[in-house]
């Protein structure tokens, strides 16, 4: 993974689709604590994602893996078209099923408890979606 150094600032904007407000608000605390980072939008469901999507062009979108009433498979795929690098959240620690395609990678959502460690993994996932970018 890329370490962080001065002369690399992480410079993305993110877009945060998750249905529970509560979730989404922290996760977008834990993410502002995060020196480079912008909160480009918010959105709490597919139809809401697409629009910010296409209003706001984030460099990278925080998924939630269960959304009501849409597969966050087809959002990945329409994501990866637009160039937009995907981190799904979950809450599940182990996951048993295979990361999507498209999906750079799974990020346990923020918790309560644990922010320090989530602030970390957080920051890794974020220089490895840069570095992913960069690729595109």
């Amino acid at each position: 993974m890329t370490k962080k150094t001065q002369t690399d600032p992480l410079n993305l904007s993110i877009l945060i689709v998750e249905d529970v407000q509560e979730m989404r608000d922290m996760v977008e605390e834990a993410l502002l604590e995060i020196s480079g980072i912008k909160i480009s939008g918010r959105a709490g469901n597919g139809a809401e994602a697409r629009v910010e999507l296409y209003r706001r062009r984030p460099d990278v979108v925080f998924l939630d893996e269960i959304l009501p009433g849409e597969s966050s498979t087809d959002l990945i795929e329409e994501f990866d078209q637009a160039g937009v690098i995907v981190l799904l959240m979950t809450s599940v620690e182990k996951p048993t099923h295979s990361l999507p395609k498209h999906a750079l990678l799974r990020v346990i959502k923020p918790g309560w408890k644990s922010t320090r460690v989530d602030l970390k993994n957080l920051e890794d996932a974020l220089y490895l979606a840069k570095e992913s970018l960069k690729k595109k």
